[in-house]
């Protein structure tokens, strides 16, 4: 049995996963830069302060989510307003789409992929796509029966039903009765 085996623990600084020897004592750092940032943080208490370097209204960039330092080192995903995240906060909040590779929020995420690739693959299936706002613009709703809505076409007011997606919410394929 090798005793020096790797498992996965979580960074003691920043929280993200990385492997380490379960020979190993004390804390764990994922890059050399969660260590220093580490080190700085205990001068800073030595020295009669805060907890952290972050009591200090210094620069230390701070994830808009949950409040953690994010590490210089870690590329800064944000939020719908543009302020920083930490990874952990980003990927609880968001989805990257498997057929653009774009970031979309997970309120508006469907197992097809993001809005967009969700809309483009029904407009190739079925023609015209409506969302909500240009459904109401168009049509007026009579009632929904999962999957599908009934509906009167303001311009003319022909009778008919579409069908819809629930997540993101989409109408298609007017059939006129």
């Amino acid at each position: 049995m090798n005793d020096r085996e790797i498992i996965t623990v979580r960074c003691s600084w920043c929280g993200r996963e990385t492997e380490s020897s379960i020979m190993d004592d004390g804390p764990v750092y994922c890059s050399e830069a969660c260590e220093i940032d580490n080190e700085e943080s205990q001068a800073h208490q030595d020295e009669g302060y805060g907890e952290d370097p972050g009591d200090c209204d210094d620069d230390v960039a701070r994830c808009s989510s949950c409040g953690d330092p994010i590490p210089d080192t870690e590329s800064e995903p944000v939020d719908e307003d543009g302020k920083p995240m930490c990874g952990n906060c980003f990927f609880d909040c968001f989805e990257v789409c498997t057929v653009c590779g774009g970031v979309t929020p997970k309120d508006d995420f469907d197992l097809r992929g993001c809005r967009h690739c969700v809309r483009k693959s029904l407009e190739a299936a079925h023609g015209q796509v409506w969302d909500t706002a240009q459904l109401q613009e168009d049509f007026t709703v009579q009632g929904f029966l999962a999957p599908c809505v009934v509906v009167t076409r303001k311009s003319d007011g022909a009778k008919g039903s579409m069908g819809f997606t629930h997540m993101p919410r989409f109408y298609f394929d007017f059939r006129e009765a």
